[in-house]
């Protein structure tokens, strides 16, 4: 049995499992859509992007609402600020498998050039912002730590970060008609794999 002082430390107004500002995916949209066949991949694929794409929000509502509880010169600060980067870097090598594999191998096998173009020029709009946010993280001196000058470079690509996480679900929901159930499913399981290689030290 866990002990009953066992968990995440309560801070005063500020929820164990922030969702805000980025709201969560709570619905794929695949149990509502017309026309979708329940048994094909793009089913499972939107569920387990959705997650992905959960994560990433758990991650930046968790620094937004942490921001301006971290006191500047602190290894806290130092400690929060490393953080931020390993968020970062886990958004940008998603999005960059997506642009160099999972993309262009969906519009080859579905021989409809463009047809994931949307996608990529929702990731151009966010890209100036987060790369924004990964200079502060990865340059910041503890010292010169501001929760809010953190809060506002979220604040400066969060519509766009948020549309784009939530539209690509659909994007793959529609993917239905237009490429084979297994093919579909050997080139998101292709591209996990390259995500793993990159995030796992021991692949």
């Amino acid at each position: 049995m866990r002990p009953e002082n066992h968990g995440p430390v309560k801070i005063p107004g500020v929820s164990s499992w922030p969702e805000s500002p980025f709201r969560l995916i709570s619905d794929t949209g695949a149990n509502t859509k017309a026309g979708l066949p329940k048994d094909h991949y793009c089913v499972k694929n939107a569920r387990i992007m959705a997650m992905t794409h959960n994560t990433f929000f758990r991650a930046l509502n968790a620094i937004y609402h942490q921001a301006p509880l971290i006191v500047p010169g602190t290894q806290d600060a130092v400690d929060f600020l490393a953080y931020c980067g390993v968020a970062y870097d886990f958004i940008h090598h998603h999005q960059i498998t997506e642009e160099l594999h999972y993309f262009p191998e969906i519009e080859r096998v579905a021989k409809i050039p463009g047809l994931m173009e949307t996608n990529v020029l929702q990731h151009q709009l966010m890209d100036a912002g987060l790369e924004k946010f990964r200079r502060y993280a990865e340059t910041t001196h503890k010292d010169a730590y501001n929760g809010e000058e953190l809060r506002s470079i979220i604040d400066g690509f969060a519509v766009a970060f948020e549309e784009h996480n939530h539209a690509e679900i659909d994007t793959i929901l529609s993917l239905h008609d237009k490429i084979d159930s297994d093919v579909l499913k050997d080139i998101e399981q292709r591209m996990r794999d390259l995500a793993e290689k990159h995030s796992d030290i021991f692949k």
